[in-house]
C-alpha cells in the first residue's frame, strides 16, 4: 500500500511538473512571438522612415539579404550598402502582414506578405508593389531577436519586354 501511495504521488509530482513546464514553455513561446512582432514593426518603421541605422540594428552580423532578381547580399556591410542605395533613391511606405508565425528554440521564421509603395526621390511616379517574403530570426545571447535571413518577391508581374 505504501508503495502504491509513493507511486502515486510521484506521477501526481511529474504530471505537475509537466504541466508546469508547458505552462511556462506556452509563456515563453508567446514573450518570443511578441518580440519577433515588435521587431518586424520596428523594421517597417525604420523603412518607412529611411533609417539605415534603424534597419541595420536589426540584423546579426551574418545576415543574409536575398532580394528579387540579384545576388545575395551577404554579411552586414553588403546589406547596408544596398539598403542606403535604396533610401537614397526611393522613400518607402510598407505595411507587413505576418501569416505564419514558427519558433523552435533559438530559431523562427515568419511567412508574409507585404505591400510597399516606392516614391522615386527625384520625381515621378509612385509604384506600389504587392508581394511575399520568408524571414529567418535568431535569438542572441541576450535574448534579443534579429533578421538572420530575408528573402522577398512580388506578385506583380514583370514588365512587358521588347
Amino acid at each position: 500500500m505504501t508503495r502504491q501511495i509513493v507511486t502515486a504521488v510521484f506521477f501526481i509530482t511529474l504530471l505537475a511538473s509537466c504541466n508546469q513546464s508547458a505552462e511556462q514553455q506556452a509563456a515563453e513561446l508567446g514573450a518570443d512571438i511578441e518580440a519577433i512582432n515588435r521587431l518586424n514593426d520596428e523594421y517597417v518603421a525604420a523603412e518607412n522612415a529611411g533609417d539605415v541605422d534603424g534597419i541595420m540594428m536589426l540584423y546579426t552580423d551574418d545576415a543574409v539579404l536575398m532580394p528579387p532578381n540579384q545576388p545575395a547580399l551577404i554579411g552586414k556591410g553588403a546589406i547596408r550598402s544596398h539598403v542606403q542605395a535604396l533610401f537614397d533613391m526611393f522613400s518607402l511606405e510598407e505595411v507587413l502582414s505576418p501569416e505564419e508565425v514558427v519558433v523552435t528554440g533559438d530559431w523562427a521564421f515568419v511567412r508574409a506578405t507585404y505591400t510597399i509603395t516606392v516614391t522615386p526621390r527625384a520625381g515621378g511616379e509612385q509604384t506600389q508593389d504587392n508581394g511575399k517574403g520568408i524571414a529567418i530570426y535568431k535569438k542572441g545571447p541576450d535574448g534579443s531577436w534579429k533578421y538572420a535571413r530575408l528573402v522577398y518577391n512580388s506578385d506583380n508581374p514583370l514588365p512587358a519586354t521588347m
